[in-house]
Order: structure tokens, then sequence, then C-alpha cells
């Protein structure tokens, strides 16, 4: 009744016109805490989800960073995943007899489509929220995270945008801002 639950009429007709196989790597996995386990778990849901509206194949598959036969495999499968962008998050708790442990958690996606490959981050970090309101924040914005990932892989072309100068516009310093967010999606030019 909210639509809480249901994907956006945009994110259905982006899934429905998608003609080329997707490939899903999921790094969240492994030994997680419950809110960690929620995020997997909304993640996994919305890619099933997303997999039933598609007109085409979608493939989850998860990876456990951190399974490893020793720590030196672990070490290096963690150096690979922080130089290609996905860089960990440092969970701190406490073992049933009151240690604290530190274990690193990789709250990613990698979406793989014709060929080219775009890294998602599925765990917002709002420096004023909590670790928990942060957890909620990330379930809410996963449609949206994960939808603009995929306009962005299956973008037929890059359009232009150029911005005016010499007759009083903004500066190239005034429109940084905009101009980076903007280079997601479009060919930038002054």
């Amino acid at each position: 009744a909210e639509k809480r639950y249901s994907l956006a009429p945009v994110t259905e007709k982006l899934m429905q016109d998608l003609d080329a196989p997707l490939e899903v790597t999921l790094y969240l996995d492994g030994d997680l805490n419950p809110g960690f386990f929620r995020l997997r778990q909304a993640t996994v849901d919305l890619f099933e989800e997303l997999a039933a509206r598609s007109s085409s194949s979608l493939r989850l598959r998860s990876v456990n960073p951190s399974q490893a036969e020793d720590s030196e495999q672990r070490s290096a499968r963690h150096l690979e995943l922080s130089e290609r962008g996905l860089t960990p998050t440092a969970v701190y708790e406490r073992d049933k007899e009151g240690k604290a442990i530190r274990n690193l958690v990789f709250p990613w996606v990698e979406i793989a489509y014709k060929g080219k490959k775009i890294p998602v981050s599925l765990l917002k970090n709002i420096r004023t929220y909590s670790g928990e309101e942060n957890l909620n924040a990330s379930i809410e914005s996963l449609e949206f995270e994960i939808t603009d990932a995929l306009r962005r892989l299956s973008q037929k072309g890059i359009p232009k945008i150029a911005f005016l100068e010499g007759h009083g516009e903004y500066s190239e310093a005034e429109t940084y801002d905009i101009s980076k967010t903007l280079s997601r999606y479009f060919q930038i030019d002054r």
C-alpha cells in the first residue's frame, strides 16, 4: 500500500530495456553483524526483484573477500579490491569473551554489462548519523544507487553539455561542483 517494497516504474522500464545479461558480484558476505546482514539481505532481495523484471538474465554471485587460506592471501585480496576503489569498512565488535575484534566488511557490488563494469557502494556514510541510521539510509537508497549504475552502464551515447563563457556567466571554479556531478552522465565542455 505504501509502495515501500515496490520498484519504481522507471526502474522497471530500465530493466525491460536491457538487451544483454547482467553479471553482479556482491562482496558483502561472510561473518556479518545483524545490521550488515540486513543490508546484504535487502540487496539480494532487490536483485531478485530486478531479475524478475529484466528482459535478459541477471546473475548474482556472492564473494566473501575475507575468506582465504591464510592471512597473506586475505590481505592480497583486500588490497586488490581497495586498488579497484572498493574500500572496506572496519566494524568493531566484542566477541563472547568480551574481547574487541575488528572485521573488515566490503559493502560493495560490481555490476557488469556489455563489457563495462561499475562498482556501487551499498553503504551510505553520513557523518551525523549513527551506524544504525547509516545502515537504514543505505537500505532506503539501494534502488536508486543500483538503478543509477544500470543507467550509466546501459547508456548508448554520452550526451554533451557545454558551459558558456565570456558573457558574465559563472567561471569554471564556480561551476566545478555541478560540472563534476554532471560528468557522471554527460561529457562536459566549456
